[in-house]
This record gives structure tokens, sequence and C-alpha cells, in this order.
């Protein structure tokens, strides 16, 4: 809207009565002698009230637009982002889950494995545990005096009494070898 001046409101209004609206909201005719004063205060009010009417949004424009802009930008993102993650749950879903139970089943025989090398490990402590037992009862049974003192104390000359001739001799038992186990029972030769 054009600015208008003076003229244009005594044009608006015929034979030079000017209008003002009246406290129950009616128009009221001013005369044109009095209106020196009102016509001055109506024209300012009038150019207050045009600038409400003509004032532009451009600013408010522009910012909202700058607004919707980044918004946009931020959905585009986003909805990059759950298609990535769309396609990595089916890759996941397609391909590693799979390899995580190849895997699981490798780990199952691993442990078979294990629990088998554990007994192994337990019988052959069993076995040394045996073994040194009749280590221990064999070196009761015939003395543990070493061989060494012993051709020594045979080469000086032992007197009559030390003599072993005059003890009982100890009737020598058949020693039996144990039942061992055989590594190649627990662990098969593989031929390559």
């Amino acid at each position: 809207m054009e600015e208008e001046g003076p003229q244009a409101l005594s044009e608006a209004a015929p034979c030079g009565i000017v209008q003002q609206q009246c406290e129950d909201g009616t128009a009221c005719p001013v005369e044109a002698g009095v209106e020196s004063e009102q016509e001055a205060l109506l024209w300012n009010t009038a150019s207050c009230y045009s600038s409400y009417l003509t004032a532009t949004a451009q600013a408010e424009i522009q910012q909202l637009e700058q607004s919707l802009e980044e918004m946009l930008t931020r959905v585009d993102e986003f909805c990059g982002m759950l298609d990535m993650i769309r396609n990595d749950s089916s890759q996941i879903m397609n391909e590693n889950i799979p390899e995580i139970h190849a895997k699981a089943d490798e780990m199952k025989q691993l442990y078979n494995k294990i629990d088998k090398l554990e007994a192994f490990v337990k019988m052959v402590g069993q076995n040394v545990c045996v073994l040194d037992n009749q280590v221990t009862q064999a070196e009761a049974e015939v003395g543990s005096f070493p061989s060494a003192f012993r051709k020594i104390w045979n080469s000086i000359g032992s007197p009559a009494f030390l003599n072993k001739s005059s003890l009982p001799k100890r009737q020598q038992q058949k020693c039996e070898p144990p039942t061992l186990f055989r590594t190649e029972d627990y662990f098969p030769v593989q031929n390559s």
C-alpha cells in the first residue's frame, strides 16, 4: 500500500468531514474546523496502522526457510543413517550370524578336545602316583643304600659282624611293570 497524505483522508470522507471511530465502534463525524488537531492525530495513527499493514516479514520468512533447509538436511542425514543401519542389520543377519554359529560349533569341538585332554592329564597323574608308590615300596624292600657306597664299603672290607652273609637273605620278589597307558591310544598318529 502506498502512503497517502491528508488529501487521501479528505477524499475518503466527502464534504470535509473526517470520520473517527466512536467508543461504541461506530463511525463518528467530525467538523472541518475542529479537525486540524484531530487530523494530525488521525494522520499519525493512520500512518502507524498503515506501517503495520505494509510491514514485510521478509527477514522472518528467510529465517524460517533457513531453519526448514537445516531440518530437511538433518532429516536426509537421519534417513541415510537409518538406511545404513538397515543394511548393516541385514548383513549381520545374513552373513555374520551364520559365521558365529559355525564358530560356536567349532568351539564345541574344541571344548570336547579340552575335556579329553583334561581326562588324559588326570589319568597320567594317577599313573605317576601309582609308579611313585611302587618305587617307594621297592626302595623300602630292597634298601635305599646307594650302590656306590656299597661298592666302597665292600672294597675296604667290612668286619664280620657287618657281613651280609650273616643276615638272612630276603627273598627277591619279581617286579612286574605296571600297565601304563599308551600315548598312541590317546593321540593317534596322523599319516600325512
